[in-house]
C-alpha cells in the first residue's frame, strides 16, 4: 500500500484584516479629538511701581456676583460696569484689579475679558486685597 503524501500548504496569517483594524481606530482617534488651542491672555508684567502721577482705577471682585470699582459697588450683571470699563479705557487709564480669596479663578478672567474688551490697555493684576 502507498502512503499518499499530501502536500497541504501552511495556513499563513494575512495581516490585511488588521491594516484595516488599525485604520478604523486611527479614523476614529483622529474624529473624535480636538483642536482647538486653548484661549489664552496675555498679561504685562509692570517694571517697578505704578506713577503717582496718573490715576489709578481700583477694581475688586468682591464675590461671584458682587463687584467694587473705586469703593463702590455693582452686581456682576449690571451695564454700569460696562460703562465705567469704557470711561477707563477712553482715557487710558491705568486699573488694578484684585479678587477675594474664594472667587472662583474663572469669574477672575471673564472681568479680565471685559475690562480688555472695553479698550483698557493698562491692566494691573494685584495678587494682594486690602482688608
Amino acid at each position: 500500500m502507498l502512503l499518499e503524501i499530501s502536500t497541504q500548504r501552511k495556513n499563513s496569517i494575512s495581516i490585511t484584516p488588521l491594516i484595516d483594524v488599525v485604520f478604523i481606530l486611527l479614523l476614529f482617534f483622529m474624529l473624535s479629538s480636538t483642536f482647538n488651542l486653548a484661549k489664552q491672555i496675555e498679561l504685562n508684567a509692570s517694571s517697578g511701581a505704578l506713577s503717582l502721577s496718573s490715576t489709578i482705577q481700583k477694581i475688586l471682585l468682591h464675590s461671584e456676583t458682587e463687584v467694587i470699582i473705586n469703593d463702590v459697588r455693582y452686581q456682576w450683571d449690571s451695564p454700569l460696569i460696562a460703562e465705567q470699563l469704557k470711561g477707563f479705557g477712553s482715557r487710558g487709564e491705568r486699573v488694578v484689579l484684585a479678587a477675594r480669596s474664594h472667587v472662583r479663578i474663572q469669574r477672575v478672567i471673564t472681568l479680565i475679558d471685559q475690562v480688555y474688551a472695553a479698550g483698557v490697555t493698562k491692566l494691573n493684576v494685584s495678587g494682594s486685597v486690602a482688608p
